[in-house]
């Protein structure tokens, strides 16, 4: 008997949606899927976890640049005037890499934060191959611009890691005109709480002979001559006092302190320059006295010298010592100045970078100065 065969269709459940307005959005953001979502069954989790490590090496590698750029502000005179002679055409290369980092940065923080979101739901990325193509340009443009940058600017590098530093260290010069008004000391150790400086140079100190004392945690080494003018001092507060390896007190007018640092030292030299109505015999001693002062620092170790120079180097670019943010008009003071920076390869520190008026001088008359960093 033939049997008959019966066929019953079977009918799946219909699938309910729920309104996940929230999760809708993020899908379609990320994956460029604007439907309702429904989670797929399809495992694809090798191609997730490859996509969204494209997605977070990016993102920290732009975190990089985008602090460099913020870093940078101080260098923008001088990278554009480099670049405008290896390239001959004015750019402003500062505004298009600070705003190319400040746009990816901002897109990449959206797109990294959505595939954590999707992480939480338990779903999968789905990220659309849009966002890993730009990740993928983004990261050799940032490898190629990092290694650029290496060749051009090295020395960015270490300054951005200083800057990123919690333990950096903060330094000033002020031509306080005398330590001997009582109360001076204690209002400069004030000052210097107040603007969380560990180094302070000073100028004019005033103070007879030379040596070191300890005041209230802070440390003063101080060189001066038989008479009560002159004279020249760093003070340093608890952090650093353990530091210092030694000072030479060459004259009234420059002083030369270490400060030990790994992986190298750090050299300091506070000066006070000969005023205008000294002689050429003044100005000649004092930079042979410079010149011993550098003798005893080791090339490889950084160098600051700061102080009251008592000279104008103007507003005019020198080469690669002087920027264009400097004071007045230059006088032959200024001249001699910039000479010995040349001979010993040294950059007039604080004309590369722009800042008010008023800090740009250390002493003025009938005028009420604060410290000013060097």
């Amino acid at each position: 008997m033939k049997e008959k065969i019966v066929t019953h269709a079977s009918h799946a459940k219909l699938q309910y949606y729920r309104h996940n307005y929230c999760l809708v959005t993020m899908t379609g953001v990320l994956g460029c899927r604007w439907h309702r979502y429904q989670q797929s069954t399809r495992d694809n989790r090798k191609r997730d976890f490859l996509n969204f490590f494209i997605v977070l090496l990016a993102f920290l590698y732009i975190v990089v640049f985008f602090i460099f750029w913020l870093i940078a502000r101080n260098d923008v005179y001088f990278i554009t005037v480099d670049m405008f002679q290896r390239v001959g055409k004015y750019i402003p290369w500062y505004g298009l890499g600070l705003g190319f980092s400040s746009a990816t940065f901002a897109y990449l923080t959206v797109i990294l934060l959505l595939c954590v979101l999707h992480v939480i739901h338990g779903h999968q990325l789905y990220i659309h191959l849009f966002h890993v193509v730009f990740c993928v340009l983004t990261l050799i443009a940032c490898i190629v611009v990092s290694i650029l940058i290496d060749l051009q600017w090295p020395h960015m590098w270490p300054l951005m890691y200083i800057s990123l530093k919690k333990d950096k260290l903060n330094i000033a010069t002020w031509n306080i005109r005398t330590l001997l008004q009582k109360g001076k000391l204690e209002n400069i150790k004030q000052e210097m709480e107040r603007m969380k400086l560990n180094i302070l140079g000073l100028s004019e100190v005033r103070w007879k002979g030379a040596g070191k004392i300890t005041s209230g945690g802070h440390e003063i080494i101080y060189s001066g001559g038989t008479e009560s003018e002159k004279g020249v001092g760093i003070i340093v507060d608890q952090t650093v006092t353990k530091a210092i390896k030694g000072y030479w007190a060459l004259s009234d007018r420059v002083l030369l302190v270490k400060i030990a640092g790994k992986p190298v030292d750090l050299n300091i030299i506070q000066v006070y320059a000969p005023t205008a109505n000294s002689n050429d015999g003044d100005l000649d001693k004092f930079y042979n006295e410079l010149d011993t002062a550098k003798t005893q620092c080791k090339s490889q170790d950084p160098l600051i010298i700061m102080g009251n120079f008592n000279a104008k180097v103007g507003t005019e670019k020198v080469d690669d010592i002087v920027g264009k943010h400097g004071l007045g008009i230059r006088n032959e003071r200024g001249e001699k100045l910039i000479e010995w920076y040349q001979t010993n390869n040294i950059i007039v520190g604080n004309t590369w970078f722009q800042q008010p008026p008023r800090r740009k001088w250390t002493y003025g008359k009938a005028l009420v100065t604060r410290p000013e960093t060097r």
